[in-house]
């Protein structure tokens, strides 16, 4: 190995890396090998492609030759559209000046949070929680409080345990509904005490939300339309529009902010891309009936995953959203991570631990519902039969 010049900074020594990715890069040496074929169940991949008008719009913009800089907050046309869909859609006035147009969702999450927190600030996130929200807090030198959500709240948030947790350096809250990894979505109960603490100790609000437009059974509430002066709000097209590629997130929050990360996007990003603007443009302006279909089709592959599990006698409880599962495995002889790489050296089956996104999801692992059901269900299957065999 090759030594630097110089140590690592403090902070990217402190990143941790994520425990989904790890099982994502043994499936690529295991191919490299020869081996497969793998039925992949980690990534939060959408197994449909972008709309056509999507990427019509896209290579429109590159055969016009409008590919050279564009505003560091986004394209204006674009930000004027996000703005009418928030307002309508969430009931609170939102203008160009509220928006901000970034290289992914997370793109959106790192930007804010290098402009809302200092080193040593605390930040509480979900436990279980997407892993990349501690990665993120780390690089800044921010430290992670989590907060419960146990499984036998239906990874519903334990409010008391977020009232317990916040203290005099907590600096703000991150919330995910629906969640990634569990699929649970919040109910208004917990919503509202989050704005009630977040107002009672000068907290910021983070609501994770690019899951919104997947939820199946009720009716979606945000988090934004409660305290808009002191929520940042992120979303993006990759799961509603399955645009992954594109890098297209977008955030709401108030305008002095948007304008300051705005002006520290010439240091992190100079700007977008703006052939994938032009498509996220075409997606909210075009017929929106395939997010109602793909939306029907992770529902459908929910159902018949949740009957799978229950016809092998283990009990789930049912994600309102998202297209997750996270499997409890209540007589897993080894831990998560482990099980995750029995199961995919023997039935070639990949999904990710639950220890990954946080101690309470360990006895866990996360099965993503946005792979083509046919795989889905011969993956699940295959994982049913393993654990089968150790327990």
């Amino acid at each position: 190995m090759i030594a630097l010049p110089r140590s690592l900074s403090d902070n990217a020594q402190a990143m941790v890396p994520s425990g989904i990715r790890e099982i994502s890069e043994h499936v690529f040496a295991l191919e490299a090998q020869g081996k497969g074929p793998f039925i992949s169940l980690t990534a939060g991949e959408p197994s449909f492609r972008a709309p056509d008008h999507v990427q019509a719009a896209a290579i429109q913009q590159i055969q016009k030759g409008h590919m050279g800089y564009i505003e560091n907050a986004g394209m204006t046309a674009l930000r004027l559209k996000l703005a009418e869909m928030l307002s309508r859609r969430h009931g609170v006035a939102t203008i160009k000046d509220n928006v901000l147009v970034s290289i992914g969702a997370m793109g959106c999450l790192s930007s804010s949070a290098l402009a809302l927190f200092n080193a040593g600030d605390e930040v509480l996130v979900p436990d279980p929680g997407y892993p990349n929200y501690g990665m993120i807090f780390a690089l800044i030198g921010a430290k992670l409080v989590p907060y419960a959500c146990p499984s036998e709240k239906e990874f519903q948030p334990d409010m008391d345990d977020v009232a317990v947790k916040i203290g005099p350096k907590t600096a703000g809250i991150l919330v995910c509904s629906p969640s990634n990894p569990t699929g649970a979505v919040m109910t208004e109960e917990s919503l509202d005490r989050f704005v009630t603490l977040a107002r009672m100790y000068n907290l910021w609000l983070l609501s994770d939300e690019i899951y919104e437009d997947l939820v199946y059974e009720e009716p979606f509430k945000s988090l934004v339309s409660r305290a808009p002066e002191r929520t940042v709000y992120y979303s993006g097209f990759s799961k509603t529009y399955a645009m992954t590629g594109y890098r297209v997130g977008y955030m709401r929050a108030p305008a002095p902010l948007i304008d300051r990360i705005a002006h520290m996007h010439e240091a992190l990003v100079s700007c977008g891309v703006p052939a994938a603007q032009a498509g996220a443009l075409a997606a909210l302006e075009g017929d929106q009936s395939i997010v109602a279909d793909m939306r029907a089709s992770y529902q459908a592959r929910r159902d018949a995953v949740v009957a799978l599990v229950q016809e092998a006698g283990l009990e789930t409880y049912v994600p309102g959203g998202a297209f997750y599962l996270m499997l409890g495995l209540p007589a897993l002889p080894m831990d998560s991570r482990a099980f995750c790489f029995r199961l995919l050296e023997t039935e070639q089956v990949a999904v990710a631990p639950g220890r990954a996104f946080g101690m309470k999801g360990e006895g866990h692992v996360r099965i993503s519902l946005a792979t083509a059901q046919e795989k889905l269900l011969e993956g699940v299957s295959r994982l049913l039969k393993i654990y089968k065999t150790l327990c």
